[in-house]
């Protein structure tokens, strides 16, 4: 009844058993998976890594963790992932293998559509020549910007706290950017953040004039 899918294999390294819903997304039956049966559901091009990782882990007797594509019953391609732990008996005997696997398509999917729009959105801001920022909860502060705005950016890898920022900034501006983060931030107002103000780089070079937009999320 549980609703992934389940195999069982023997000191062999043969699978002995598949659970119904297995059978279900393959469209075989039993005696079609068992053995080496299923394999014959697998990808072409992810075989070879499949079966490797596999053996890998079973002469090993440790767990591992895989995705390849498994051919469904109406002969889509869908991407599993395949968790499987060794068996033991009470005395320690060796007694094989059990795994999960849960069809992660649509998750892989939007996966890969999410780094797809990440290198785009890096590709802009190069070209651009702006910086990127975001703000954590905590006013934690991460900068990422392009090899053209690096010399107005602060100069940083890591998350800084917003006093940093402030600390770097023309005293008289400080202020201006803590209150625009402040009406930012406050879910009643959720104000756009548009301002300038003058901060110093970390380099040695002269006071820039920044202009940002953000807003509260």
């Amino acid at each position: 009844a549980t609703p992934v899918l389940i195999w069982i294999s023997d000191v062999t390294k043969a699978c002995t058993w598949f659970n119904k819903m297995w059978l279900d997304f393959t469209g075989r039956t039993m005696a079609q998976e068992v053995g080496d049966g299923w394999a014959e559901g697998v990808h072409p091009e992810d075989y070879d890594r499949c079966l490797a990782t596999y053996v890998g882990a079973f002469d090993q007797r440790v767990p591992f963790r895989m995705s390849y594509r498994l051919r469904r019953h109406d002969g889509a391609w869908r991407v599993i992932d395949d968790n499987g732990v060794p068996r033991f008996a009470d005395d320690g005997t060796f007694l094989g293998y059990i795994g999960s696997c849960i069809d992660v398509t649509d998750e892989s999917a939007a996966q890969e559509a999410m780094r797809h729009s990440e290198e785009r959105l890096r590709l802009a801001t190069e070209n651009a020549g702006v910086g990127l920022w975001d703000i954590d909860a905590q006013g934690g502060i991460e900068f990422s910007y392009s090899r053209r705005s690096a010399s107005f950016i602060m100069d940083r890898k890591n998350r800084v706290p917003m006093a940093h920022l402030l600390s770097r900034l023309h005293p008289d501006d400080a202020p201006k950017l803590q209150a625009a983060y402040e009406a930012a931030r406050d879910p009643a107002r959720r104000a756009m953040m548009d301002i300038e103000y003058r901060v110093m780089p970390e380099a040695d070079l002269p006071m820039r004039w920044i202009k940002i937009r953000g807003r509260g999320v």
